[in-house]
């Protein structure tokens, strides 16, 4: 069952239950204030009637059973509204009555059983108010009673309940009408949200319900959006993870494929044909040289395995200490003295691999400098090498990348050495940043903690 379905059954029933109960209710109300006005109007005429019969008593009127001729019984034309009455002894022997139908007969018995007080009698024809007090005639106790229909009251409530019935399926029939209009409008975002649901299930993960609203609605949509956003450059960043790892693997076969069918082809040269001693050391020390780069290679890989597994140790350091040895005249190092959060042995091999890098890219000038900045030291190498294109930062991190591949070769470089700097420095909680410009100028920088 639909959601729009389920409010629009719960939302009639809530409605129709509150109406019918606050009709119930004032129906109710309305009808005891009725009654209770008619038995106070009837209570007063039958204190005048017993005042006018206990009158005729005090000047010896003489009581007559005959209704033309009493004055008792023609009494009920001077006093009001009453319909019957009648004068009864204590042991309900009748002195005079105009009641006759027996169902009054037996009505008043129940009154002089009360001996005061009022009785209602509510029938299939009609609904009768009994009234019951006690008087004196001729040195006796006797009982007046009287006797009025009040069925009208009856009715009337009967045809308000009637109206309220009427009434509530008109109201079942707006609400039904109106809540389905105004549910249609409500769910019609539910109904986008669906649907782009479906559609980021089945791959379209750029897909977004653009819901413009303020409401609790807007606000799921905005979020809705916000989570497909975070699915697209999660699947994207996985996506590129993948290629990445292909990339891996197929740069490191090819690492290993060129010095390890050199190495296969000298040492079968050697195994299987008799040289001269100079082809022999010539074929012997290429093997050797080709061996010892794939023990850096294998060296490089372990380091970058260790840091992805492992957790590094981070304490104090003085900055000051984190100054490469070097002879080169072209490197100029210059640290402003502050105590920071680190691995001084990594950030030392971060420094030393960019300073690689950078006599790599042909720079003559290379300056490496630390500063407090913002809360943080910054730590930068800048150099005045080929630099390196916008397209290229984007890739140079990824193991085994090469910018210049002929030069790499000549440098003994596998493009590793900022794949490693990236680790280090992602577990410090920094990243490097890369600022180049080609044949101009490369800054590659990275912030530390200070330890305050």
């Amino acid at each position: 069952m639909k959601l729009s379905l389920k409010l629009l059954i719960l939302i009639s029933i809530v409605i129709t239950l509150l109406f019918s109960i606050g009709s119930n209710i004032i129906i109710h109300r309305s009808f005891d204030f009725a009654l209770e006005q008619i038995i106070m109007k009837y209570q007063r005429e039958h204190i005048n009637f017993r005042i006018f019969f206990e009158t005729l008593n005090n000047y010896n009127v003489q009581i007559e059973s005959d209704a033309d001729e009493s004055p008792v019984l023609n009494s009920g034309e001077v006093i009001g509204s009453i319909i019957t009455f009648g004068v009864y002894q204590q042991n309900s022997e009748e002195i005079f009555s105009s009641l006759e139908a027996d169902d009054e007969i037996l009505f008043i018995n129940q009154l002089i059983a009360k001996k005061e007080g009022y009785l209602i009698k509510n029938n299939n024809t009609r609904s009768l108010l009994g009234i019951v007090t006690q008087a004196h005639l001729n040195g006796e106790d006797v009982y007046i009673i009287t006797v009025n229909d009040i069925s009208e009251i009856y009715v009337e409530r009967t045809e308000q309940y009637q109206q309220m019935i009427l009434i509530t399926l008109m109201l079942i029939a707006v609400t039904i009408i109106s809540v389905s209009i105004i549910l249609r409008k409500i769910t019609a975002p539910l109904n986008v949200l669906t649907t782009a649901s479906q559609e980021i299930a089945g791959g379209a993960y750029n897909k977004r319900t653009e819901i413009n609203s303020k409401d609790e609605i807007g606000i799921l949509s905005d979020n809705f959006d916000k989570m497909a956003q975070a699915v697209e450059e999660k699947i994207q960043s996985l996506e590129q993870e993948i290629c990445a790892r292909e990339d891996f693997v197929s740069n490191f076969s090819h690492e290993l494929k060129t010095p390890m069918t050199s190495i296969m082809g000298y040492a079968d040269m050697l195994r299987s044909y008799e040289s001269d001693p100079e082809t022999q050391i010539k074929a012997a020390n290429y093997i050797y040289e080709e061996s010892k780069q794939l023990n850096i290679l294998s060296l490089k890989l372990m380091e970058l395995m260790s840091l992805s597994e492992g957790h590094i140790e981070q304490i104090s350091v003085d900055a000051q200490s984190l100054k490469i040895n070097t002879s080169d005249d072209i490197v100029k190092q210059q640290f402003e003295s502050a105590t920071i959060i680190a691995d001084k042995l990594l950030i030392q091999k971060v420094l030393s691999n960019l300073i690689n890098n950078s006599k790599n890219a042909g720079a003559n000038e290379i300056a490496v400098s630390g500063e407090i900045k913002d809360g943080n030291y910054i730590i930068s190498v800048t150099d005045n090498g080929c630099g390196i294109s916008e397209e290229e930062i984007q890739k140079i991190t990824q193991p085994f990348y090469q910018t210049d591949k002929v030069r790499s070769k000549k440098s003994s470089g596998f493009g590793l050495g900022l794949a490693l700097c990236e680790k280090i420095l992602f577990a410090h909680g920094t990243k490097l940043k890369i600022e180049s410009i080609p044949n101009r100028y490369t800054c590659m920088k990275f912030e530390l903690k200070l330890n305050i």
